[in-house]
């Protein structure tokens, strides 16, 4: 085993994840679904289908409560998960800055509990009628979810620099793609929506793409989150409580 790779301990045998492994599965995952929703979104607007077939719904990214969507919850769910073993282990050896892990680990699991219902897309009708919002604007979440993000890039950028230079790196470009997909592309896509309406090819595949930079972004935290716990941490035990 190498010295970033990461061990899982328990009872029983011993589980080790290689990055290169942790790299293909991730990449397997993302490409999977967006070969899924093209084909899917293929088969939407083909006049020979049935329109008032379900199935190709399920495996849209433009589309919620579906494979995708299931997909990207239980990735961010992950990261949340591996963000709470490294503040354990933060807080174990003392670390400064360990409760910006826990602190992240609740947002991921925020976020993967939005990802799931769609909590922020509730604050679009509210917002559009109390400003008057279209366009750029039309899916309003943008604003109050923008600028909760520069408070908290802002609240976390000592915490950045702190980090060991390959994992700001990573932590860094996954969030820029992450923040460029769910935020940014979000601009265009309203315009679109705006004034052409979401039952059209542009709109899948303007979706496609946004989902797509999502779980790409969200991938590569996870990634970062593995190759940290392997460099700093090394293994990780796994044992039920006892009473």
């Amino acid at each position: 085993m190498s010295a970033s790779d990461l061990a899982l301990q328990s009872d029983g045998p011993e589980v080790r994840l290689s990055l290169p492994w942790v790299r293909r599965a991730l990449g397997i995952g993302a490409t999977a679904i967006l070969i899924l929703s093209l084909a899917s979104e293929t088969v939407l607007y083909d006049a020979t289908i049935d329109p008032d077939a379900a199935w190709p719904e399920l495996f849209n990214l433009g589309y919620e409560v579906n494979l995708p969507t299931w997909y990207s919850s239980m990735l961010l769910l992950t990261c949340s998960l591996l963000l709470f073993v490294i503040y354990r282990a933060e807080r174990a050896r003392g670390a400064p800055y360990r409760r910006h892990w826990a602190g992240l680990s609740i947002v991921f699991l925020y976020i993967s509990l939005d990802e799931a219902v769609i909590i922020h897309e509730m604050l679009n009708g509210p917002l559009r009628e109390a400003f008057g919002l279209g366009g750029v604007l039309y899916f309003a979440w943008v604003l109050p979810v923008g600028l909760l993000l520069l408070l908290f890039f802002a609240t976390y950028l000592r915490f950045l620099f702190w980090l060991p230079r390959r994992t700001a790196k990573l932590i860094f470009a996954s969030g820029a793609v992450y923040a460029t997909g769910a935020m940014g592309t979000e601009l265009p896509v309203s315009l679109w929506y705006d004034h052409f309406g979401g039952d059209n090819v542009i709109y899948g595949l303007m979706n496609a793409i946004q989902e797509t930079m999502e779980i790409i972004g969200a991938s590569m935290f996870c990634f970062a989150l593995v190759a940290y716990l392997g460099e700093r941490v090394g293994s990780v035990s796994l044992a039920a409580a006892r009473d």
